[in-house]
């Protein structure tokens, strides 16, 4: 069944000190090893000075990247690789290059922080002076714009503040006339706010009351859990230019704006990968014959989120200031090809986006193209559009018709509005 939120909770909730997860990553795949040359890499035990053989592997995966060619398979032993990797590389229709778990392990792509995951107890501290429950990172974080992040151990999404006065705000309600005058501080839930001008990380994890909704009621204590958090800038996974490469049993999470990109790829697959979306989940330029099957993109929407405070439009007005927009605006996006760019073609052409998950953002996809096959899915929990129709343009003569569209056998719910354009 594809609708896991609310059966699976009851099983992972005694896990989790912040609150139930929504989603689960999907069990460690036992998919048999694959024929042909072989690599391994192994963030924990590896060195990139061996061979990348299974009892030599090397350690990051962005070395693996420099050395493999068509046909290869790099297999990524279970763990954390805390990268951001671009991948240029070339195969073949008859042998494309794949990366992918080792059989019964589970690797993760992660552009995160290491250390606000992994010891939670070293990076955060109470400076004097700072109000009660709010927590700062022991070391300066230079040079990053904003932060986006979720708990490390449920996945849900905190909010990206972009004042310190909303983040310490005690009112969770907008005054009645906000739409005339520039809101009180508003505490929209558990989340961080990165000073630009020192460069520390604030956090607070309070509580939430808000009537009706599913309110935050786990540990505040940002020392004892782990947490997700990676820098505006991180791209887990970039494909710029690739051909035949295959993505097979991964989990990547970390992203800051962008966690995937594609740009000018073709002949890509993604087969039982689940990506945790940063701002956006995976975003598409000129991207040719994608597959998409068996995988999910989940979003960072919380519970104790409104469509207020996710929308691209804050507030009513635009005098007002930002609160909270970083958390994920849309799960996918298809750019189109400006005239004025020099890779105007090609455009993304010739999708299929099957037996895969879409949930938890503002918007789910913003799906358009020339040709896309959009089947078997499940779109779940959108504050606003469940799929949004755009950019839709008509297929040049020379590819001989208009653009094509087909939507079958999906299953949507708790989505604002199920299609739009």
């Amino acid at each position: 069944s594809l609708l896991i939120s609310d059966a699976s909770r009851a099983d992972t909730a005694a896990n989790a000190v912040s609150h139930p997860p929504l989603r689960r990553n999907p069990p460690a795949s036992q998919r048999a090893l694959a024929t042909g040359p072989a690599y391994f890499v192994d963030a924990q035990n590896g060195n990139d000075a061996g061979k990348g053989s299974k009892d030599a592997p090397w350690k990051s995966l962005r070395h693996a990247v420099d050395q493999v060619k068509a046909g290869d398979t790099v297999y990524l032993r279970g763990g954390a690789y805390y990268e951001n990797v671009t991948i240029r590389l070339v195969g073949s229709k008859d042998a494309p290059i794949t990366f992918r778990s080792f059989p019964g392990e589970q690797a993760i792509l992660d552009g995160a922080l290491r250390e606000f995951l992994e010891t939670p107890a070293e990076v955060w501290e109470l400076p004097p002076g700072t109000p009660a429950g709010e927590y700062r990172s022991k070391r300066r974080y230079a040079n990053l714009r904003h932060v986006v992040g979720s708990f490390g151990d449920s996945m849900i999404g905190l909010q990206s503040y972009y004042h310190l006065q909303d983040l310490r705000a005690t009112g969770e309600f907008a005054e009645p006339n906000a739409q005339k005058t520039d809101v009180k501080p508003l505490y929209c839930g558990p989340g961080l706010w990165y000073d630009r001008k020192t460069g520390y990380l604030h956090a607070r994890l309070a509580h939430t009351s808000l009537p009706g909704m599913d309110n935050y009621r786990g540990e505040q204590d940002p020392r004892k859990l782990p947490l997700v958090v990676a820098p505006f800038g991180s791209v887990p996974l970039r494909l710029d230019g690739a051909e035949q490469v295959r993505f097979q049993d991964l989990i990547i999470r970390g992203g800051g704006y962008d966690t995937v990109v594609l740009d000018q790829a073709s002949d890509i697959e993604f087969d039982n990968v689940t990506v945790w979306c940063g701002t956006y989940g995976l975003r598409a330029t000129g991207a040719q014959r994608l597959k998409f099957y068996r995988s999910a993109l989940h979003g960072s929407i919380a519970p104790w989120t409104t469509r207020f405070e996710s929308g691209l439009n804050t507030y009513p007005g635009r005098t007002q200031r930002d609160i909270t927009r970083l958390n994920t605006h849309a799960l996918l996006v298809t750019a189109a090809n400006p005239e004025f760019s020099v890779y105007h073609n090609p455009f993304n052409d010739d999708w299929e986006i099957s037996y895969s998950e879409f949930t938890e953002g503002s918007d789910g996809l913003y799906l358009g193209g020339v040709g896309m096959r959009f089947h078997h899915n499940l779109v779940y929990n959108m504050h606003d559009d469940g799929i949004y129709l755009s950019p839709m343009f008509q297929r040049h003569k020379v590819f001989g018709g208009g653009a094509t569209l087909h939507l079958y056998q999906n299953y949507f719910g708790r989505c604002l509005t199920m299609l739009a354009f």
